[in-house]
């Protein structure tokens, strides 16, 4: 990647999620593995010019790509063939800041702000040399050096998000600029704590959804222990938290010894900074891995068009869970009046509420080829609207309440804010996974919940027995209208316990036993649900359930 960059070209990162029809760029290099080449070889309109794998290639897969009009090369002929063909950097190919670094595609379907339309294929976000320098620039002068959260030549970060996304190559890229030291994980998510505690990283850098794994591993593994150590794990819990609400330190002299060095130690146990960003981390996960860890956490908002970050919890005293902290010195923002589309937002409320807007050095310069969504993005004055609706809080920092898109209106004229409704059922102990839907003529919601296996399974063997229980699968159990109704009763507790409003409830509920991923299309490679599809996937339990509805509405 560097070498590309510093040569003054452009590098373009293609989503292993992104279908052929929706690429639209003259991509004429690409690295690939051995497992997709197969695939590449297949796409006869494919407008690759070479492909180089990291692997050994056979004759015979050279003669298939030459039939193609391809080159096939290894890593190791590519080194070589610079070594043969050395060619000085010349002041005519350097880069300029306003020069193309990258072309960054989003992930999955959009909402154009400009029409409020759903667009038929991701976007290429241009970004110069310039945002890249600003994005480390603001984090080094910002919040790293302003609050003790330095980084220096001996930290160690593990690389395993996609690299085609801008999060992870801005976290590279900062690292690069302290000399620091990056190691790649082994290409198995599943393996990824035994490559953490083979590099041993100071720094993590992570999505909302691995923190959620964790904390349910740790939910579940407690189901086993005796009263007496539940008990001794509460006790530690609810002692660090309360630490950490009042100095805001995430060490404990007692309990780290006791009982969370062995969590700290499943990281490698050197440790010391996490970083999430991507998604909303739920308020109550985050106290939790702090002090799991025994590190700060730092939680950061941001989007592909503004370089990844944008705000963040940068003040280590700032022990407020629940909010993305204070904007980079990067940028400046401002919140858009929503009160006349969506009246349950205002700017003049106490709390002020609009859509969140920025401007500055680290946003993008455009979408390629795609003037339309560019001039809908970003307004006359310079100011990108992000689409996510924030609260401005007493202390300067914000707050993202949901994204606008996502954001709708029931028919009583209540509006739905479903990721902060999602976020709280997952809260209950056997939801493992959640999708709450509405439409906007009806008066109530629906959801489609993934069980978590081993919580459900453990309430069937509790109330029903070993030997029975061992008698169905996981997924036959799922349609038990016992252990639905035994999951539903534990969702209403958690939104009593959670204050959820009537209008917020999921009325139905249909079970699934297979889980959202990347590899079945409803989860983004960050994680994120991708709500449009899920929907089209779903229609017809989606359909099914207000069936029922209706039915009970007409009874009664």
């Amino acid at each position: 990647m560097k070498t590309v960059v510093s040569d003054g070209d452009c590098l373009v990162k293609l989503l292993d999620a992104l279908q052929r029809k929706e690429q639209h760029g003259e991509a004429q290099q690409q690295q690939q593995q051995e497992q997709r080449r197969e695939e590449e070889e297949q796409q006869h309109d494919i407008v690759l010019e070479c492909v180089v794998t990291l692997d050994e290639v056979s004759g015979e897969q050279k003669e298939r790509a030459k039939a193609l009009n391809l080159r096939l090369m290894a890593w190791e002929e590519l080194l070589e063939l610079g070594r043969a063909n050395m060619v000085p950097l010349s002041d005519e190919v350097q880069p300029t800041l306003e020069s193309l670094h990258t072309i960054c595609y989003t992930s999955g379907k959009l909402i154009s702000r400009l029409s409020c339309r759903t667009t038929g294929s991701p976007k290429g976000v241009m970004m110069s040399h310039g945002n890249f320098v600003a994005a480390v620039a603001t984090a080094v002068e910002g919040p790293l050096s302003e609050f003790g959260l330095n980084l220096y030549s001996s930290d160690c970060l593990i690389s395993y998000l996609p690299l085609a996304h801008v999060y992870e190559r801005f976290c590279e890229n900062l690292f690069f600029s302290y000399g620091g030291r990056v190691g790649f994980y082994s290409g198995d998510t599943h393996k990824l704590l035994d490559d953490v505690q083979a590099l041993k990283p100071t720094v993590f850098c992570s999505v909302p959804r691995l923190f959620q794994r964790i904390e349910e591993r740790v939910t579940s593994s407690l189901q086993g222990k005796s009263l007496l150590a539940r008990s001794l794990f509460q006790q530690a819990l609810a002692a660090k938290i309360r630490r950490l609400r009042t100095s805001g330190v995430p060490q404990h002299p007692v309990w780290d010894r006791i009982v969370f060095d062995k969590f700290k130690n499943l990281m490698g146990g050197q440790v010391r900074i996490m970083l999430t960003g991507s998604a909303p981390l739920d308020p109550q996960t985050l106290e939790r891995m702090r002090a799991f860890f025994c590190c700060w956490i730092v939680e950061g908002y941001g989007m592909t068009e503004t370089m990844g970050a944008s705000f963040l919890t940068w003040n280590v005293y700032d022990n407020n869970p629940g909010q993305v902290g204070g904007v980079l010195p990067s940028l400046e923002f401002c919140l858009l009046d929503v009160s006349e589309t969506m009246n349950k937002y205002s700017i003049r409320d106490p709390i002020p509420k609009g859509e969140l807007c920025v401007r500055g050095s680290t946003v993008f310069a455009g979408y390629f080829r795609n003037e339309k969504e560019t001039e809908g993005a970003i307004d006359r004055e310079g100011w990108f609207h992000t689409g996510d609706i924030a609260a401005l809080l007493p202390n300067g920092g914000v707050q993202i309440i949901d994204r606008k898109k996502n954001i709708f209106k029931l028919a009583q004229g209540e509006y739905v804010a479903p990721e902060k409704i999602e976020a709280v059922y997952m809260h209950s102990r056997f939801v493992a996974q959640c999708f709450v839907f509405g439409f906007s003529s009806e008066t109530s919601l629906v959801a489609v919940v993934v069980a978590d296996p081993d919580q459900t399974m453990h309430w069937v063997r509790e109330t029903r027995g070993a030997a029975e229980a061992a008698g169905h699968t996981f997924a036959e159990w799922l349609e038990d209208p016992e252990v639905q109704r035994a999951i539903q009763e534990d969702m209403q507790q958690v939104a009593k316990k959670q204050s959820l409003k009537g209008f917020e409830l999921a009325r139905k509920v249909y079970f699934r036993a297979e889980q959202f991923t990347v590899e079945n299309g409803l989860l983004t490679p960050t994680f994120k649900l991708k709500r449009h599809y899920a929907q089209e996937v779903f229609a017809e339990q989606i359909k099914e359930m207000y069936d029922k509805i209706h039915k009970e509405q007409q009874g009664a």
